[in-house]
C-alpha cells in the first residue's frame, strides 16, 4: 500500500475532498497519512453562457420611458454522458453548478417579461437560460489512489436570465 506523507497541511490541500470522505489514519512510526476513499469530477473544461431563446428588437420614439411586457418561452434541459443521477450529481458538485431539471430531461416554460426602454432609443430585449458546458473525469478513488477514471461531458440549464442590449 502507497502512503501519502504529510508534514504540513493546508485547509487548502483538502478543499477538494469533501470531509465526510476523509479519514486520517496513523501508522506506528511517526508518519501519517491520508487514506481517501471517494468519488470525484475533475474537470478538464468548465464554461457558462447564455443560451437566448427569445429576442425582440424594440424601438421606443417617444420622449418618455416605454414599460412593455411579453410572454416569452425557454427550455430547461440538462445532458451529459454518465451512467445514472448519482454521477451527474458528482459532476455538478465538481463545478459548483446546479440543474434545473434532472439528467437526460427538458421542459419548456413560459412567462412574463416587463423591460422598460428609455425615450428615443432601441434596445433588442432577449431572454434565455443560463447554461454550463463541462467535460472532464469522474475519478474514483480508494485508499488515496486512481481506482477508476472516466471521462464524461454534460451540459445543462441553472436559471433563467432577461436582458436588453442598446442597439
Amino acid at each position: 500500500m502507497k502512503k501519502f506523507l504529510i508534514t504540513s497541511l493546508s485547509i487548502l490541500s483538502l478543499s477538494s475532498i469533501p470531509f465526510n470522505d476523509v479519514s486520517a489514519v496513523t501508522n506506528d512510526g511517526p508518519d501519517k497519512y491520508i487514506a481517501y476513499n471517494g468519488t470525484v469530477y475533475e474537470a478538464s473544461s468548465k464554461s457558462t453562457y447564455k443560451d437566448v431563446d427569445w429576442t425582440y428588437s424594440h424601438y421606443n420614439p417617444s420622449s418618455t420611458t416605454d414599460t412593455v411586457t411579453y410572454q416569452v418561452s425557454r427550455t430547461k434541459s440538462a445532458t451529459a454522458s454518465v451512467s445514472s443521477s448519482a454521477e451527474f450529481g458528482i459532476m455538478k458538485n465538481g463545478v459548483n453548478i446546479g440543474s434545473e431539471v434532472s439528467l437526460n430531461t427538458s421542459n419548456t416554460i413560459s412567462y412574463s417579461v416587463t423591460y422598460s426602454i428609455p425615450p428615443r432609443s432601441k434596445y433588442l430585449l432577449r431572454a434565455g437560460s443560463e447554461r454550463v458546458k463541462t467535460n472532464g473525469y469522474i475519478v474514483r478513488y480508494s485508499n488515496g489512489k486512481v481506482s477508476s477514471k472516466k471521462y464524461v461531458s454534460g451540459n445543462w440549464s441553472y436559471r433563467g436570465f432577461s436582458d436588453k442590449v442598446k442597439q
